[in-house]
């Protein structure tokens, strides 16, 4: 398998890469609930630019509220029914809000202008980080996933995979390749990657690319596919 690391380095080289029972439960759900910050009716308290902007920080605290509740433990999906029906109230009292603010035909200016605006633009940062952190963990459970489902058998030379009909050897390359591509930034790299080898994986056998030139593999990945255009050049550079 050294040669993998041979061909990544070059792979990296040709590129620049970068610079988330019972009653009693039911009682809980209800008092948790009863606890969520309320978006009710927020743009009918609204009689200055103040106002609007204390609505706007009102919406953004149940933003963060409900993210964290996503992140959890334990970790939800955003279409898990409950997520999804609270996003959909605190999304509606946005729109409510904004109507206001556009109907009082005041600008973002205006709104900068409040003595509260500073405070808006902090929570906006950190729901900004929250969310980066919820999807960053729905890619390490997703990847953790992956990883589980793959059973190998060394005594016998073979790998079952749940829907796969990879050898061992295949999965063993496959997993050393994933490792070390994505070694320097796993969020950035990770699609890239996994398209790099999947079309390394259908151009040539695992055996041909023990034997493959280096060059070669550089060449095929740049020039006859698109997966450089997976990199994720947002991602910060670790």
């Amino acid at each position: 398998m050294k040669k993998i690391t041979t061909i990544l380095g070059l792979l990296f080289l040709s590129m620049t890469i970068l610079n988330s029972c019972g009653d009693k439960d039911k009682d809980d759900k209800k008092s948790k609930k009863d606890r969520e910050i309320s978006v009710k009716n927020l743009d009918k308290d609204i009689d200055n630019e103040e106002d609007a902007v204390e609505a706007m920080i009102t919406i953004t605290k149940a933003q963060i509220e409900l993210v964290e509740k996503a992140i959890g433990p334990p970790l939800l999906m955003m279409d898990d029914e409950d997520l999804e029906d609270r996003a959909e109230d605190i999304d509606k009292a946005e729109e409510d809000v904004w109507d206001k603010i556009i109907d009082e035909e005041w600008d973002e200016d205006d709104l900068e202008d409040a003595d509260n605006w500073d405070e808006y633009e902090d929570l906006k940062d950190e729901l900004e980080d929250l969310g980066d952190e919820y999807y960053d963990l729905l890619e390490e459970a997703e990847y953790d996933d992956r990883e589980e489902s793959y059973d190998y058998t060394e005594e016998t030379g073979e790998a079952e995979a749940e829907g796969s009909n990879f050898s061992y050897k295949e999965l063993q390359f496959m997993e050393e390749f994933m490792e070390e591509c994505t070694s320097d930034n796993y969020y950035a790299m990770y699609d890239y990657c996994e398209c790099a080898l999947e079309e390394l994986m259908y151009e040539y056998t695992i055996d041909q690319m023990e034997y493959l030139e280096d060059t070669e593999a550089v060449e095929f990945i740049v020039e006859n596919t698109d997966c450089l255009e997976l990199i994720d050049y947002d991602e910060e550079y670790e």
